[in-house]
């Protein structure tokens, strides 16, 4: 079975960005890199592999007939599920597409070379998710003795990516054309708290980034987003990736230091799941007044989390009011009560 193999001490491997069926490209230069600085565990792609579906049968057809070779087990993505690939359909979730080419599917976990990789197919290209995949990775992250995963692979950046960072240290040529507050999906950005990934990989921006790490909490490892390119011939794009991890299964519980850098979660799920695992709420005997403060708000408009008081980076936000906090919302004692008792059920994600 592709998905399963032994554990090594450290799994190295490959990952690029959107190949949008230009396969001769890619597998050219992970065939090289692969020979030269290999060997190499696999290929993980993000973001739109085969193009557009009516294109696909003749991207696949040089590896179908031997023509033409993938070079090392390769795993991928579908960029857009709502507009279904023959291939894609055809080889099924965990299905061959090719001689040592794999369709992951649409969510789930797999065990790549000792390597837990969650994957979210969909959200490329401005699409939406599905939001049965992105409920079926929310349950895996709530099921008893969840500790995370290795890798974290989706089609889109999380929204936010750019929050508690300087402003002043954003690259100028950062997607330059884009509202940054109107890049990626809040899907994204919750799987990326609650699966508690050390790398999360995605692609869909045509652009290469990595984030400085970030934390969950003090006492959890650190995570690094990385935003990949689209493959291309402009070698100053980088679409081409490799790194190096020792499974998290290996390292017998032991976290590693957080690097020099390290910022708090942009992510406003991240108050959520501060107690661990992924399924948020209140610890038996755990006060509300102590859960930490993080940035709620869903706006790049930072005086709006300034003047609600529903926000609990709010300097009016009274954090001794909250009783209870949930995966979707909390419950408050209103500040002035119409009734005796009356309490507010407040979503997490909201507005003015």
């Amino acid at each position: 079975q592709p998905f399963f193999s032994t554990m090594a001490a450290t799994t190295r491997f490959l990952v690029a960005g959107d190949t949008g069926g230009d396969l001769a490209r890619l597998f050219a230069r992970v065939g090289a890199v692969n020979a030269k600085h290999g060997p190499f565990a696999f290929l993980l792609c993000v973001g739109d592999f085969l193009g557009a579906a009516d294109a696909s049968a003749a991207a696949l057809a040089p590896y179908l007939s031997g023509d033409a070779a993938v070079p090392l087990p390769t795993y991928v993505l579908a960029s857009r599920p709502g507009e279904p690939d023959p291939a894609l359909e055809a080889a099924g979730p965990g299905g061959e597409l090719a001689p040592q080419l794999f369709y992951l599917g649409s969510a789930g976990v797999a065990e790549l070379s000792g390597l837990r990789v969650a994957y979210l197919s969909g959200g490329g290209g401005g699409c939406s998710v599905d939001p049965a995949a992105v409920g079926e990775l929310r349950a895996a992250a709530g099921g008893a003795g969840f500790g995370g995963v290795d890798v974290l692979l989706t089609c889109a950046w999380p929204r936010g990516f750019y929050l508690k960072l300087d402003p002043s240290s954003l690259p100028a040529d950062l997607l330059p054309d884009k509202d940054l507050p109107e890049v990626g999906l809040e899907e994204v950005a919750e799987l990326a708290v609650k699966l508690r990934p050390r790398y999360h990989f995605c692609g869909g921006e045509g652009a290469f980034w990595q984030r400085p790490p970030y934390r969950l909490d003090a006492r959890s490892h650190a995570c690094r987003m990385v935003g990949l390119s689209r493959v291309q011939e402009d070698k100053k794009q980088t679409w081409l990736k490799a790194f190096g991890m020792v499974p998290q299964a290996a390292l017998g519980g032991a976290v590693p230091a957080q690097p020099e850098g390290t910022t708090d979660c942009p992510y406003p799920y991240a108050a959520l799941t501060a107690g661990g695992g992924g399924g948020g709420g209140e610890r038996r005997g755990e006060r509300a007044a102590k859960r930490q403060r993080e940035e709620w708000v869903k706006d790049g408009r930072g005086w709006i989390a300034e003047q609600c008081w529903f926000c609990t980076s709010s300097t009016q936000f009274e954090s001794h009011l909250v009783t209870s906090v949930g995966d979707e919302a909390y419950l408050t004692i209103a500040k002035g009560p119409l009734v005796p008792h009356h309490s507010l059920l407040v979503p997490v994600a909201h507005k003015a």
